[in-house]
């Protein structure tokens, strides 16, 4: 996965409103970076990262895409996404 890339935040566009810090997500058979963004609800800190466990790839061109955590503004909460095996 690539480094995180560190943003300069705007000032909020209205009292209240809290940020969120954009993130690698592995799609379209790359890494995309979804930059961060400010949102109008309560934010809690991002879990830390889970430690996950996997066996041998299951071919020599497969290798592995870390799981990580994902800001859902319509649950109001971060939610993990498992690392997996990709061809």
């Amino acid at each position: 996965m690539p480094e995180v890339i560190v943003e300069e935040r705007s000032p909020p566009p209205a009292p209240n409103w809290h940020w969120v810090n954009g993130y690698w997500k592995w799609e379209y058979s790359r890494w995309n970076w979804h930059p961060g963004r400010w949102v109008a609800t309560a934010v809690p800190p991002m879990p830390k990262p889970i430690i996950e466990q996997w066996g041998p790839p299951p071919s020599p061109r497969h290798y592995w895409v870390p799981g990580h955590w994902i800001w859902h503004p319509e649950m109001n909460n971060w939610f993990w996404v498992n690392g997996r095996w990709y061809s």
